[in-house]
């Protein structure tokens, strides 16, 4: 985000002290994409933080399982030694 509002500035900064119209138009158009981009960054990032929240609760549900397996298996284990 940072990256492209310092290049919409200087895209603007162009786009004014250009002298021929054709750089003048160009910087303009580069400008709009600018901040389409900026739009597009600011309208998914809630979409982007919610998946990351679901990846990472997932995560800690694999590993609290993968845990209470571990636990099962070493407490059967130790049972089973104990017995012979």
């Amino acid at each position: 985000m940072v990256g492209m509002k310092r290049n919409l500035k200087q895209v603007l900064e162009i786009a004014e002290t250009a002298a021929d119209a054709k750089v003048k138009l160009q910087a303009r158009a580069t400008a709009n994409d600018c901040y389409k981009y900026i739009m597009e960054l600011c309208t998914n990032a809630g979409i982007v933080s919610d998946a990351l929240k679901f990846v990472n609760q997932s995560e800690r549900k694999i590993n609290n399982m993968r845990s209470e397996i571990e636990e099962t298996e070493t407490e059967e284990a130790t049972t089973t030694n104990g017995v012979f």
